[in-house]
């Protein structure tokens, strides 16, 4: 990956991107309503859909580099 200015390659890197910044923006108000909210437990089902985007998102990235010979195919859902 290079500068954020560049156009993601190819549609596995578009989900990544797309799902780290879902879980990026999903955990920063998670944790924002956490902090700010007077139950502390407002923020946690998106603090969990943070975590969860952000898995996924990493876990499809390990699973293309663990099989470099199926370059060009979708992988297994």
């Amino acid at each position: 990956m290079g500068s954020l200015n560049e156009r993601p390659k190819g549609p596995a890197e578009q989900a990544f991107r797309t799902n780290v910044s879902l879980g990026v923006v999903s955990a920063v108000v998670g944790i924002t309503m956490f902090a700010a909210v007077d139950t502390p437990w407002a923020g946690t089902p998106l603090l969990f859909l943070g975590v969860f985007f952000l898995a996924k998102a990493f876990r499809d990235v390990r699973r293309e580099r663990s099989a470099p010979g199926d370059e060009g195919s979708e992988p297994r859902r």
